[in-house]
């Protein structure tokens, strides 16, 4: 029988598109050595997690608001379920808080090993986000 899955909605494609693009920036902060890159790299990744947090309170509120009931579980399993300590720690403390809290550190003063953590947690906090999301996404058979 076939399934659809209820995080199945428009904020996934822009929640996704802001966590690839500050996984491409960390990646690119520890590659690259140039100060003025990397300060560049700082602005551009704050942008992002600002976006990537937005995106995320977003689809969860749409997802803990909308009809669908399998959606709201799926959210509430983030949210305040059994998925919620990971996601709580790994996903928005690490993965998003950290890397911005020391992002605006670095836009007062680029030191190299904080910016080579705050590229680690970006990229552990994005790993931890769709692990996630594929464990919260709960599937429903589409009745015809």
């Amino acid at each position: 029988m076939p399934q659809e899955y209820p995080w199945n909605n428009a904020l996934i494609p822009v929640l996704w598109i802001f966590s690839a693009s500050v996984c491409a920036v960390a990646i690119l902060k520890i590659l690259v050595k140039n100060e003025s890159i990397i300060h560049f790299l700082t602005r551009a990744g704050l942008t992002l997690e600002v976006g990537e947090l937005v995106s995320l309170v977003a689809l969860i509120n749409v997802s803990l608001y909308s009809g669908i009931e399998a959606a709201q579980e799926s959210a509430y399993a983030l949210f305040l379920g059994p998925l919620a300590p990971a996601f709580w720690l790994f996903v928005i403390i690490i993965g998003v808080l950290v890397p911005m809290g020391l992002g605006f550190v670095l836009l007062k003063k680029e030191d190299r090993n904080l910016a080579l953590i705050s590229a680690i947690c970006g990229l552990i906090g994005a790993l931890a986000l769709r692990m996630l999301v594929l464990w919260a996404g709960i599937p429903i058979p589409i009745t015809l």
